[in-house]
């Protein structure tokens, strides 16, 4: 039996959806992002098929597909999107070419196209590519009149920004008020030991948070990789949406807590 891999950020909708897939014949597990062990056990038994609804969190989805891509065990794995807004859909579609994009309307004959004639695959190498020529300041969401915490920031970070937008505070107190946390993680004992305050600190007062970590690979950066960061994250009530090339150095996730302002 075809086996599909269901993605969708709303567990009720995600069940629904399952549920008219197994009813078309298709063995669907539903299972999100939860930690970094999701990772290890999609590359060790892939899917036939990976179905992602765009409705929510898309450039989450966005992410997996181009950490797909980029894995030699799932690169060839067929694509679909689901719906989405279309403007934040073309974006994507520019980005990975070789997806379906369709409408739970149209999902059947999605699913016979993707398993019976899909579109050549693309190796991915990096999700940054699109966004290089952005300035730092626009990436990390950083505007005027903004109070910014800094926690373990490197001694240039600063400077790297380049002009500031007008009346921007630095603080390195997380018990400050803040509109944004820039965390840069070196080890993942540290990761465990501060994430708690930094999600009730994003639960309290909707502050968004960047984690950062070096890309030097697992071996080199105290353990800190994006899918470790994202799975911490999820786990603590956080749900990432957007991420970023600080430098040659670093890269990071950004966070809010999950429902704020909801």
């Amino acid at each position: 039996m075809t086996r599909i891999h269901l993605i969708h950020w709303q567990k009720n909708e995600s069940e629904n959806f399952a549920s008219i897939l197994r009813d078309l014949g298709y063995a669907v597990d539903c299972s999100f992002p939860e930690n970094a062990q999701f990772f290890k056990s999609f590359r060790a038994s892939p899917p036939d098929l990976m179905i992602i609804d765009l409705s929510r969190l898309p450039s989450q989805g966005r992410d997996i597909v181009i950490n797909m891509r980029s894995q030699k065990s799932s690169q060839n794995i067929p694509v679909i999107f689901v719906e989405g807004d279309p403007k934040k859909t073309s974006r994507i579609q520019q980005l990975i070419p070789d997806a379906i994009y369709t409408s739970w309307g149209k999902i059947a004959d999605a699913i016979d196209q993707a398993l019976i004639n899909p579109p050549p695959t693309q190796k991915q190498t990096s999700v940054f590519g699109a966004y290089n020529k952005t300035p730092l300041i626009k990436k990390l969401t950083i505007q005027p009149d903004m109070q910014i915490c800094l926690i373990h920031a490197p001694e240039e970070f600063i400077s790297k920004l380049g002009v500031l937008p007008e009346n921007i505070h630095f603080y390195e107190d997380l018990k400050k008020p803040c509109l944004i946390i820039i965390w840069f993680v070196f080890e993942e004992n540290e990761l465990n030991a501060l994430l708690p305050d930094i999600s009730n600190k994003c639960l309290e007062s909707g502050a968004r948070v960047w984690i950062c970590w070096q890309k030097l690979g697992k071996a080199f950066s105290g353990g800190i990789t994006q899918n470790l960061v994202r799975g911490k994250g999820l786990a603590s009530g956080l749900v990432d949406y957007k991420i970023c090339s600080i430098d040659a150095t670093w890269s990071g996730l950004l966070f809010h807590w999950r429902g704020f302002g909801k």
